[in-house]
């Protein structure tokens, strides 16, 4: 059996369809910002940056209580498997947890330290660069909340929109819980003046400007090329001859 690399959030949250979007942003920001880093000079849709760089496919498993998510990296197809029902393997970190795993070969940490990133939004968030040695440990993060998770493109304005007008929608999702002027960043009498412009791009982008924050990106995040770490030379040799972009 081969070894993996594994990640936790400590979180009451079980809700499959915010779990998953939060983990898909953090995903695709840095397949995004990998594909721009290794093809700057290719738009996004060229079929040379798309066959290295694929965003976030999601295969969801009911049986088994759990997803799988299939995305490109550097050429090479990964899949990583989040799974609902594994409370009792974490109890020693807390009594309710959502746990990940990738095999643990390429890239495998920096995909689950960009898994984990938004889902602190919702918890406390562990790591384990592979299970073969050593303990999950917590994953030193800045520190998260909705609007930072607004600002770092981790939450849309449209999803912030929805948890504002209809808290009865949003119960469950213990991060909402509290004052509303200090979940959301702004006041409820805000909130619904800014509800009463009809255009919905103009009520985001004041809402964007209203929850900015100013806060850095994570020590992993990739700055070169080659901290993407898996060597794709290969694969670049043979796409870098095709023109059909």
């Amino acid at each position: 059996m081969g070894t993996c690399t594994k990640g936790v959030a400590v979180t009451p949250l079980k809700d499959v369809f915010v779990a998953t979007s939060l983990i898909s942003r953090g995903l695709d920001k840095l397949v995004r910002h990998g594909k721009r880093l290794e093809f700057p000079d290719l738009p996004a849709y060229s079929r040379t940056a798309r066959a290295m760089y694929s965003s976030s496919d999601w295969r969801l498993l009911p049986d088994s209580q759990s997803a799988q998510v299939t995305l490109t990296m550097r050429g090479f197809v990964r899949m990583l498997t989040v799974n609902f029902s594994c409370d009792t393997d974490n109890l020693n970190l807390g009594k309710s947890s959502i746990s990940l795993s990738l095999g643990d070969h390429g890239a495998s940490e920096l995909l689950m330290k960009a898994a984990l990133y938004p889902l602190s939004l919702v918890g406390g968030v562990y790591f384990l660069a592979s299970d073969s040695s050593g303990e999950l440990e917590p994953l030193a993060l800045p520190a998260m909340d909705v609007p930072t998770a607004l600002s770092r493109g981790l939450v849309s304005a449209y999803q912030v929109e929805k948890w504002a007008t209809n808290p009865d929608r949003a119960r469950g999702l213990h991060f909402l819980e509290g004052n509303f002027e200090d979940v959301f960043g702004f006041s409820n009498e805000w909130f619904q003046q800014n509800q009463e412009n009809r255009d919905p791009g103009a009520r985001w982008d004041e809402m964007k400007l209203k929850m900015q924050r100013d806060t850095p990106l994570p020590e992993f995040w990739p700055q070169e090329v080659s901290d993407f770490g898996e060597a794709a030379a290969t694969v670049l040799a043979v796409l870098s001859n095709d023109t059909n972009d």
